[in-house]
């Protein structure tokens, strides 16, 4: 059970040591338009920001996104629902996992012939429910980190 908690312990703490970072100020002398672009390797790709041409990483972009007040609105909202997502997901899929075992501890008991599920349908039908939900939480699309990025160069 505990390893369950595990991966949403970590997402927390990554969290929090990024919030820690929005506290740097940034050089407004040195602020520009914000790129994004599209680095295409073979079926994977990624994305690049630049400023004035030369790259950042994505927790300096969010550094200074969170410097100038709409875009950090925006910013903070992604974050919301990217940690919603996370947790919404592992709470299904948390139960998903607990309804099967569930099943699959009444089908023995019950002995006999025919499948697991026309043993314990309940259970088994709680957790493809779980599992639908899971991939519902995980596949959100969260566009606010776009839209932080378009706020922080309609300023310019």
């Amino acid at each position: 059970m505990r390893l369950t908690f595990l991966p949403l312990l970590l997402f927390l703490a990554t969290e929090t040591s990024t919030k820690a970072q929005y506290t740097t100020a940034v050089n407004p002398s040195n602020d520009s338009l914000i790129k994004a672009n599209i680095i295409k390797r073979g079926k994977y790709t990624s994305v690049l920001y630049t400023i004035n041409g030369a790259p950042f990483t994505k927790s300096s972009i969010e550094t200074r996104l969170m410097a100038y007040n709409p875009s950090a609105l925006e910013l903070e909202q992604y974050h919301t629902i990217r940690r919603q997502s996370l947790t919404g997901g592992l709470l299904c899929g948390g139960a998903a996992i607990l309804a099967a075992v569930g099943g699959a501890i009444q089908a023995n008991q019950q002995g006999g012939s025919g499948s697991a599920y026309s043993k314990a349908p309940v259970f088994y039908s709680v957790s493809i429910a779980g599992l639908i939900g899971e991939v519902i939480f995980l596949s959100r699309r969260n566009e606010h980190f776009g839209k932080a990025i378009e706020a922080y160069n309609a300023r310019f």
